[in-house]
C-alpha cells in the first residue's frame, strides 16, 4: 500500500492528523476510500479523493519526467521550500519526496531503498527492504537518489500536496 502510506506521510508533514489514531494511519485512509467509493487506491482520483476528503488538493508538477538537477531545483525544490508535501511514482510504486539537495533526492519510501534505473526499471536489494517482522525498522528513510540516476530515469509523474 505505498500509495496511502506515502499519502499519510505526506498527509503528518503537512499537520493533518491521523482520523483513526486506533489504526495505522494508511490502513484509516483506506477506511476513508472505501467509505466514500472512491475508486482505487492505486489511482489518483483513489488517493488523491481520500486527500481531497481531508482538505487537501494535489497540484500535479509533471507526467513521465526525465529530469535533471536544474529542473527539480527550479521546479520542485521551491513547492518544498513553500511547504507543500510531494509525492513521486516511479513505475506505479510511489514515495514521498523530502528534499532537493546538491546530491539528489531525498525519499521516504515506506517498503525500502530504491536502486533507479535508466528508463522506468527500479529495484531492491534483499537486505534494503523493509519487512513486516522487522516493525520500527525504517530503510527507505531518508534515502538519496544521486543525480546520476534520477536524471536518466522516467518519473510517471510528481504531485505537490497542500
Amino acid at each position: 500500500m505505498c500509495n496511502l502510506t506515502s499519502l499519510a506521510m505526506a498527509l503528518s508533514y503537512l499537520g493533518v492528523p491521523n482520523p483513526d489514531p486506533t489504526k495505522q494511519y494508511e490502513d484509516a485512509l483506506e477506511d476513508i476510500r472505501v467509505e466514500k467509493k472512491l475508486p482505487a487506491r492505486t489511482t489518483s482520483e483513489g488517493w488523491g479523493g481520500v486527500a481531497k476528503e481531508l482538505g487537501v488538493t494535489a497540484e500535479f508538477l509533471g507526467y513521465d519526467l526525465k529530469k535533471d538537477k536544474d529542473w527539480y531545483m527550479a521546479n520542485v525544490d521551491p513547492k518544498l521550500r513553500e511547504g507543500y508535501a510531494v509525492m513521486m511514482s516511479i513505475s506505479g510504486h510511489i514515495v514521498r519526496m523530502q528534499d532537493v539537495t546538491e546530491n539528489g533526492l531525498v525519499i521516504d519510501d515506506p517498503y525500502g531503498v530504491v536502486n533507479l534505473q535508466a528508463g522506468e526499471g527500479w529495484s531492491y536489494d534483499s537486505g534494503n527492504k523493509n519487512a513486516r517482522e522487522g516493525e520500527g525498522t525504517n530503510r527507505g528513510e531518508d534515502s538519496v537518489w544521486a543525480w546520476d540516476a534520477v536524471k536518466v530515469h522516467n518519473m510517471r509523474w510528481i504531485a505537490a500536496l497542500k
